[in-house]
């Protein structure tokens, strides 16, 4: 199998590059870097995708049929396409049968996992996480798209970097977040559902941009795009498309917290057990609030960052003390953007000489928090607390979410 991906991800950032980006981009604001012909950047096999591209029957074909049978397992890897249907996008699931077909109707199709499939993109993404300095776990998408399509707007509460492969691609993108550190991903149909929990727990989120006030960025082969979680962003190909997208998906505290409820409820599997009724119930919820503070009062600064990748916490039983216990968590997190912060993106903030580094400042307020929210709850309040929000569907529409930030 040809070798897609280029030997090191981490040429994308050189020296004051590097530095710059983590000062002035990471996590805050959008970054156009356009190849430059001097000195290509050696990220991708340009000349294996095209013979991949290039058979009489589809330019596609062969491509297509390699990502469905060849994975570095030898596995079959998941595929969804994506594609308007007057609503919005729709995805479905793509097989070798029907993806051509769906591309050639105007569709765009997005293949998931390639750092799953093929051992070659796994190194580049490993590669290219070194110099940031960061664990966060990461996906590689490819994005093909024939001309004209596209997403409509939307944006992500990931960090997203677009490798332009093949053709061009016109972005239109908002100069800045629409909201800080977003707990969700929105497309424009759900932000104008006024009435929906999730546009309802982001108070403050801006609307798309205006078209005198959006950026428009015509990507090339070679060039570069970063966008930071909650950037609005809409694309359309200029002819046949193809880019890579490398998301890298945040440490916000309120994951670390369920993260460390987690960890604990395996320790001690009391805290994995149905709540019983009654009488009972609220001496058990005692019970565990009283553990509960005691496991925040022994975490330590050096214990909690760095650390080692969190995606998304293993889930806990519903209806046990550690899932009320994550509710919390992550009900705190919808309030406070605090909670939602990346601290890949904190431990990266620049410090004056002789103060402390700005993650350990971060984990130390944090942790103080946690630790003041633990010991201010009672099984009363706890009770009263995640009933509200469950009526309001908010922490379901968080739980559920497979595109949650928290």
């Amino acid at each position: 199998m040809a070798r897609f991906f280029g030997p090191d991800g981490s040429a994308v950032f050189e020296g004051a590059q590097l530095d710059t980006f983590l000062a002035e981009h990471w996590g805050r604001t959008l970054l156009h870097r356009k190849a430059d012909p001097q000195k290509p950047l050696d990220l991708f096999n340009f000349e294996a995708f095209r013979k991949r591209m290039t058979p009489a029957a589809h330019p596609v074909a062969r491509f297509f049929e390699d990502l469905f049978r060849r994975n570095a397992h030898g596995q079959k890897g998941n595929t969804v396409y994506a594609g308007p249907d007057g609503r919005g996008e729709i995805e479905l699931g793509l097989q070798p049968d029907n993806a051509l077909a769906l591309v050639d109707e105007g569709r765009t199709a997005c293949f998931l996992d390639l750092e799953r499939r093929f051992r070659d993109a796994s190194r580049f993404l490993d590669a290219f996480r070194a110099p940031l300095r960061t664990d966060a776990v990461g996906m590689l998408k490819l994005y093909v798209s024939p001309d004209g399509r596209g997403f409509g707007w939307h944006f992500d509460c990931e960090h997203v970097f677009v490798f332009q492969i093949e053709g061009t691609k016109r972005w239109h993108l908002s100069r800045a977040p629409a909201h800080p550190s977003p707990p969700f991903n929105i497309d424009s149909h759900l932000f104008a559902k006024k009435s929906e929990p999730r546009i309802q727990s982001m108070k403050g989120l801006l609307p798309p941009p205006s078209d005198a006030e959006l950026v428009e960025v015509m990507l090339e082969p070679g060039d570069v795009l970063y966008l930071p979680p909650g950037t609005w962003h809409r694309t359309a190909a200029q002819g046949f498309s193809a880019s890579v997208s490398l998301t890298l998906y945040p440490l916000p505290w309120a994951r670390l917290m369920r993260h460390t409820i987690s960890e604990h409820s395996h320790r001690h599997s009391s805290w994995r057990d149905p709540l019983p009724s009654g009488a009972e119930a609220h001496d058990r919820l005692s019970r565990g609030l009283a553990e509960a503070q005691k496991l925040f009062e022994s975490l330590r600064v050096e214990h909690l960052y760095p650390a080692s990748s969190v995606f998304f916490p293993e889930e806990v039983p519903e209806g046990s003390f550690a899932h009320l216990l994550s509710l919390v968590m992550v009900a705190r997190g919808l309030d406070d953007h605090r909670w939602r912060e990346d601290l890949f993106v904190v431990a990266a903030t620049r410090t004056s000489p002789g103060e402390p580094p700005a993650i350990t400042r971060f984990v130390t307020d944090r942790l103080a928090e946690t630790r003041a929210l633990s010991a201010q709850l009672t099984p009363q309040n706890l009770r009263q607390s995640i009933d509200r929000l469950l009526g309001e569907q908010v922490l379901i529409e968080a739980v559920r979410s497979p595109e949650m930030r928290l």
